[in-house]
């Protein structure tokens, strides 16, 4: 699958957006770390941003026509999903 320009920007964007995803992840678990009592609501965060990590990272893997690794991610980001519906219930409400 050839996307010229149009693909190599999504695909820069997208590792753009991969990074600064992982370090808010990186930061917001050393905060939820750090004093896990008082933080509780960050779990479910936490969990919607793992599942946008990975929604994004599927579509740069489409773009490459990796279809096992597709599938891997939109797994995963189905029980991150699940995670954070669940975090959400159990905090939140």
């Amino acid at each position: 699958m050839s996307f010229g320009k149009r693909g190599n920007r999504l695909i820069y964007a997208l590792d753009i957006a991969n990074i600064i995803i992982g370090v808010v992840l990186v930061v917001l678990t050393v905060f939820l770390l750090v004093d896990i009592s008082g933080h509780e609501k960050l779990f479910t965060i936490i969990f919607l941003l793992g599942m946008i990590l990975n929604i994004s990272m599927s579509v740069k893997y489409y773009q490459r026509s990796d279809v096992p690794r597709v599938i891997a991610l939109i797994v995963f980001a189905v029980v991150l999903l699940a995670l954070s519906v669940i975090s959400f219930i159990s905090v939140w409400l």
